[in-house]
């Protein structure tokens, strides 16, 4: 028994091992130049797993010197162990997959995008390609930069996930490590790797929750602090009143303020009671234009203006309308401000009429 749990904590202290070296050496590569990158994908005696339609081969050495060691159908988990077994004891593979089992992309997108392409490239995925963000694994570089047109040329790689997790998986049971996923094709621009854009994604989406699971020790400390130190909370106290009669002090000015335009007005409200009882309101004004117009005619439209009223409306007898509006103690001088027009579609004579307002009484 005791052998039994000394031997499966020394298997988990050697998988965090291996997974720390691969890490190590993985981000200590993506500091290296594209050209090394993409040499180093397959060095000299380096094994790469290449998927291939429904098969996948294991290759051993350099892009010169490449040496096929074994094939297997994906779907034969047995001969995939066995053909993962011929690694010689490497704790890493790369994964490659041939040109038709990925995308390779020139798109553009604008230059705004460039602050956040992951997220951008997330949203637009599904219009630029058969996938959505969720069914991928897809790294991105900006190719170049057009900064009259306000664009930029980004290269797109991308895979669906069905195609990479389930061999990924297989070789971690068979302790492999996969520390690299590309797709090959298109010698002209290096290919990307897909495993670590991946893995950057996912430990953007673990930063919320591991900031939540600090909030309980944060609020633990911070609970110690105000209960161990009265001398804080009195001083926070006395902040908070002095923010209170700061803020207090711009109502007292604005209270002022309203003070005087008060007596302003009330000292206007006699002069605003006096031109009312001289000059008509708008209510008796529309009241009496309702008891002239005619039934017939027809208001299309009434402009008031300070001193004076324009009508455009339609009526059967144009003419006649200058006489009544003539006769209003609230309105003078009625005349047309442009020619009387037949209309052929409601059969009446169209009119312009305007007038001035008087002070008189109805």
């Amino acid at each position: 028994m005791a052998s039994d749990v000394i031997r499966e904590g020394f298997d988990q202290l050697s998988g965090r091992v291996r997974d720390a070296f691969v890490w190590w050496t993985g981000e200590f590569t993506d500091m290296a130049p594209r050209g090394f990158r993409s040499r180093r994908s397959r060095a000299s005696g380096s094994f790469t797993l290449l998927i291939d339609q429904q098969e996948i081969a294991l290759l051993e050495g350099a892009d010169e010197t490449t040496k096929e060691r074994g094939r297997a159908d994906l779907a034969d988990d047995a001969a995939m162990s066995d053909l993962l077994s011929r690694c010689r004891g490497r704790a890493a593979v790369s994964l490659h997959l041939a040109s038709g089992q990925g995308l390779r992309n020139r798109i553009e997108l604008p230059l705004a995008a460039r602050r956040d392409l992951d997220q951008a490239l997330g949203f637009e995925l599904d219009r630029l390609t058969p996938f959505s963000a969720d069914e991928v694994w897809f790294e991105s570089e900006i190719l170049g930069v057009d900064r009259n047109a306000g664009r930029m040329t980004v290269a797109l790689d991308l895979a669906p996930k069905e195609a990479i997790l389930p061999v990924i998986a297989l070789a971690e049971r068979n302790g492999l490590s996969v520390e690299r996923v590309e797709i090959e094709g298109q010698p002209d621009r290096p290919p990307l790797d897909l495993l670590a854009a991946a893995r950057r994604r996912e430990a953007r989406s673990d930063r919320p929750s591991r900031r939540r699971r600090l909030l309980p020790a944060i609020a633990a400390v911070l609970a110690a602090i105000v209960i161990s130190t009265p001398l804080l909370r009195q001083e926070m106290a006395l902040a908070a009143l002095e923010r209170k009669i700061e803020a207090l002090r711009p109502a007292a000015e604005t209270s002022t303020r309203l003070r005087a335009r008060q007596d302003k007005l009330i000292a206007e409200r006699g002069f605003l009671a006096d031109t009312k009882s001289v000059r008509p309101t708008m209510t008796e004004l529309l009241a009496e234009l309702t008891r002239l117009i005619p039934d017939q005619a027809h208001i299309l439209q009434l402009e008031i203006h300070e001193d004076s009223l324009d009508l455009y409306g339609l009526t059967d007898n144009a003419s006649g309308l200058i006489g009544i509006l003539d006769g209003s103690p609230l309105f003078e001088a009625p005349v047309f401000e442009a020619p009387i027009t037949k209309d052929a579609r409601a059969h009446k004579e169209r009119f312009q009429i305007g007038l001035r307002r008087t002070g008189g009484d109805v």
